[in-house]
């Protein structure tokens, strides 16, 4: 028990790591952006997102049926892609 609380222990500190790294990225691209944006806040990732999902954005290229992704994967990845599907639960 005491092995499994120092992995959990050592998985919350790499977490809390991740997170502090990230959101210190995300607030320098963030000043960048409105410096160069001209605006106070901007979040072009943010902006991105909402136009594909809400916008409709994904009309502008088209849906594609599940058989066009696998073809790609297995095209453009090769064994990887069969070992990646493979993977999966």
């Amino acid at each position: 028990i005491l092995k499994c609380k120092r992995n959990l222990h050592s998985v919350l500190i790499l977490f809390t790591r991740t997170a502090t790294h990230a959101i210190f990225i995300q607030i320098i691209v963030s000043m960048v952006d409105a410096y160069f944006y001209g605006n106070k806040w901007t979040f072009p990732i943010l902006n991105i997102l909402l136009y594909n999902t809400a916008g409709g954005g994904d009309e502008l290229y088209g849906i594609e049926p599940t058989s066009y992704y696998i073809k790609n994967i297995l095209l453009n990845w090769n064994y990887i892609g069969v070992f990646g599907i493979i993977s999966l639960p």
